[in-house]
């Protein structure tokens, strides 16, 4: 095997590494960015031990290229560098290709790069997605709080309104009742002035119609006087005196202007005798009515 075609094989396999690689890293999953992590947390712990290992790996390695293709040792030399080349794989136990043991450290330093750049990509966008659902789970938490908040507002708006009415109601069977209170009141006041005004009236009637009846008898008394005074006075005939003298003749036949001084005068020649006949004939005036029999005092 000439030194281009090794060359080109090994070119071919750390190609073929890359592209597995990189296929493998193309839109890593949670799960997979996990297991990134951690793959690559043991392998910076292991870098050291693995540079060591291929140091050791790449010198003899080198050493056999140096033979193999200047000293012109022919096929049985490229057979024996082969033979390395495959104990090389089989000494990294890392699953890597034989490209991968003879791999510079540049291309190494360049897979590192790589991973980091994926991993630094794949954090960020853990970063971005854990952001999101922080301020998605912010937006649903001040939404509820807002709902939350808008339906207290409706509530205590409703409590108030529900307050104003029942105040309002209050107020309003307060206002009807004093209203009805009043009126009652302005009835019975109105009943009762009507009432006493209809006793008074109809105590002024009644003293009205008992002063005019008094009037009346008054009157009637005072014409009935004056009439018995007009005609004068007839003796109580039911006495035993008045009785005895008439029987013994001592009477005088009364006539119209008799008085009882005038009688006493002229049967006694004085008015002595006066007082005695109206006694004895039970005359209220002096004046004697005519036509009547006036008892005479027999001594």
């Amino acid at each position: 095997m000439s030194q281009n075609n090794y060359r080109d094989k090994v070119e071919a396999h750390r190609q073929s590494i890359e592209v597995a690689g990189s296929d493998a890293q193309t839109n890593p999953g949670r799960a997979s960015r996990r297991a990134a992590r951690n793959g690559q947390e043991k392998k910076n712990n292991n870098k050291l031990i693995t540079i060591l290992g291929s140091i050791f790996v790449l010198v003899p390695v080198l050493i056999l290229v140096y033979f193999s293709f200047f000293a012109n040792s022919g096929d049985k030399t490229t057979q024996d560098l082969a033979n390395n080349d495959v104990n090389v794989q089989s000494s990294n136990g890392n699953g890597s290709s034989n490209s991968g043991a003879v791999a510079t450290d540049d291309d190494k330093d360049k897979q590192t790069k790589a991973q980091q750049i994926e991993q630094e990509k794949a954090k960020k966008a853990a970063e971005a997605q854990e952001k999101a659902e922080k301020k998605k789970a912010a937006e649903e938490k001040a939404k509820k709080e807002r709902i939350a908040k808008k339906k207290a507002a409706k509530e205590k708006a409703a409590k108030e309104k529900a307050a104003k009415e029942a105040a309002a109601k209050a107020a309003a069977q307060k206002a009807a009742a004093e209203k009805a209170a009043a009126e009652k009141a302005a009835k019975e006041a109105a009943a009762k002035a009507a009432a006493q005004k209809a006793a008074q009236e109809k105590a002024a009637k009644e003293a009205a119609a008992k002063a005019a009846a008094q009037k009346a008898a008054a009157e009637k008394a005072a014409k009935e006087k004056a009439a018995k005074e007009a005609a004068g006075a007839a003796p109580n005939t039911t006495t035993s005196a008045y009785r005895q003298s008439i029987q013994n003749g001592y009477l005088h036949n009364a006539s119209a202007g008799d008085t009882v001084q005038s009688i006493s005068i002229r049967y006694y020649g004085s008015t002595a005798k006066a007082a005695q006949i109206r006694q004895l004939n039970g005359l209220s005036s002096d004046k004697v009515q005519a036509g009547v029999k006036i008892a005479l005092p027999m001594q």
